[in-house]
């Protein structure tokens, strides 16, 4: 009888040690950052690169002489490459998802459509998503 009690008690403290040491689920959900922190990775991000389109634009970019259009293309291909990087909440990177899409097609636009490419419909495309995500620097 005590044989069962003691392989009872046993069973117990090995199931209790066991469900002990397993993984709650907290590494995941400490190495997964907020909405919040992920949006404003996003903000400054296309801050930077809004500072640096407006600079092209006017001339006073730090890229090779030339075609604004050729530089604006550069900076918007690597906003949409740093954008994509990013690691966030799934249900928030699916809403910038198709803003990066948007911001490559148009940096693609502009490189094959040169100067004139500035005034095509899709390279605006972008900016109207990221005016409904609240992004009015992308």
């Amino acid at each position: 009888m005590y044989k069962l009690i003691i392989l009872g008690a046993g069973i117990a403290a090995f199931a209790i040690l066991a469900v002990g040491c397993g993984s709650s689920g907290s590494d995941q959900a400490a190495a997964q950052i907020t909405e919040a922190q992920f949006l404003r990775q996003v903000d400054a991000i296309c801050t930077k690169t809004h500072k640096e389109v407006g600079a092209a634009f006017f001339g006073r970019g730090t890229g090779a002489a030339g075609d604004p259009a050729e530089q604006i293309s550069q900076l918007l291909k690597e906003e949409a490459r740093e954008l994509g990087a990013l690691a966030g909440p799934e249900k928030v990177e699916a809403k910038i998802d198709p803003l990066t899409e948007s911001i490559s097609q148009a940096s693609g636009v502009l490189a094959q459509g040169g100067k004139a490419a500035l005034e095509d419909p899709q390279v605006a495309e972008y900016k109207k998503e990221a005016q409904v995500l609240h992004l009015p620097d992308c």
